[in-house]
């Protein structure tokens, strides 16, 4: 590659990102005076429980975080309230519950 052909490379990716920036700063313009939109909706808190988060739930239940996320990726975990993208909260009781229930299943798996 020879150097006009860097410098014409240079150009279109000056062109690139000026326009690229431009329009960025025009979207945010569109946004700048309108009140910002939840985009997740908020669940109400359960009066009178505290809710835990992810690691707290895993430390609650006596697991690792990182095998706790996996049950959670797997759909396996202990009902939870979304709060926002990765923002989970979990009542006691509903841990409570769902222990009671791996157990029973791993009473009635023995006695198979």
């Amino acid at each position: 590659m020879n150097a006009a052909q860097i410098e014409a490379m240079k150009a279109a990716l000056d062109g690139y990102f000026t326009t690229l920036r431009d329009g960025f700063i025009n979207l945010l313009s569109e946004f700048e005076d309108k009140p910002m939109e939840q985009s997740v909706v908020s669940i109400p808190e359960p009066k009178d429980e505290r809710l835990l988060t992810s690691s707290e739930a895993a430390d609650y239940l006596g697991f690792s975080y990182s095998y706790f996320r996996r049950l959670i990726a797997s759909g396996e975990a202990p009902p939870w309230y979304d709060y926002g993208r990765n923002v989970r909260r979990f009542k006691e009781s509903d841990l409570e519950a769902w222990m009671q229930t791996r157990k029973k299943f791993a009473r009635e798996q023995a006695k198979a």
